[in-house]
């Protein structure tokens, strides 16, 4: 399914044994990402531990990678981009985002009790039109794999798990398929002082293979509204 891929070439410096933990940035899976609103700690298997910061009122932590290194050039320029990362519990998720108007962003992840992934864009009237995916309630800590794909239109393919891909033109329809894919964010999505989640791996490449796209959307109605009320 896909033809390049970048995996972290060991784990850097033998990860100083036990980690770095408390730096402004930190090298993790062959890319350096920023810390905001917390710690990172690698441990001796590979995986990040990132703590969230106790005092930042943000409810999120996050590490931050703006344009993946990708040869001599960067995602943004890639039109068939893929990423895939790993994590446990049901407090995370990856934001991806342009941060050119008009603001197009992919979002995927177990948050707000739910599996989902949501589709977004600034529009020129300053809402945020969306559309989301979900795929079931989740509440318990175990790990999880979440998977997002651009095609070259600027449509996106989502799995959660082995569950079912779920296909969305929304920002095709909304946007074309220009947009970047290249500002990347693993996020920490809680309000508690020194609460912590594990991403066990992070993997990205090019040659996305589109799925077929489904006939329906496969939205969850109630739950949708819920999930969108209690949406920060």
């Amino acid at each position: 399914m896909k033809r390049v891929m970048f995996v972290a070439a060991g784990i850097v410096g033998l990860m100083l044994a036990n980690g770095i933990a408390g730096a402004a940035t930190i090298d993790w899976k062959g890319v350096t990402w920023d810390l905001e609103n917390g710690t990172a700690l690698i441990n001796p298997d590979g995986s990040l531990t990132l703590t969230i910061t106790s005092g930042t009122g943000s409810g999120t932590a996050a590490l931050h990678v703006n344009r993946l290194p990708w040869g001599a050039g960067t995602f943004d320029t890639v039109m068939d981009p893929w990423v895939q990362w790993s994590f446990e519990g049901h407090k995370g998720d990856i934001m991806i985002e342009q941060e050119a108007y008009p603001g197009p962003t992919v979002q995927a992840g177990s948050i707000w009790g739910y599996e989902l992934a949501v589709t977004r864009y600034t529009a020129p009237d300053t809402s945020r039109p969306e559309e989301y995916f979900v795929w079931a309630e989740d509440t318990e800590p175990i790990s999880h794999v979440v998977y997002l794909g651009k095609r070259t239109d600027g449509a996106v393919d989502a799995q959660f798990d082995s569950g079912p891909w779920e296909a969305s033109a929304f920002l095709r329809t909304n946007v074309g398929g220009a947009w970047g894919f290249n500002d990347v964010y693993l996020r920490l999505r809680s309000g508690t002082a020194a609460d912590t989640i594990t991403f066990n791996d992070f993997q990205y490449g090019s040659g996305h293979v589109p799925i077929p796209e489904p006939a329906g959307l496969g939205l969850i109605g109630l739950a949708l509204l819920a999930v969108r009320k209690r949406r920060t």
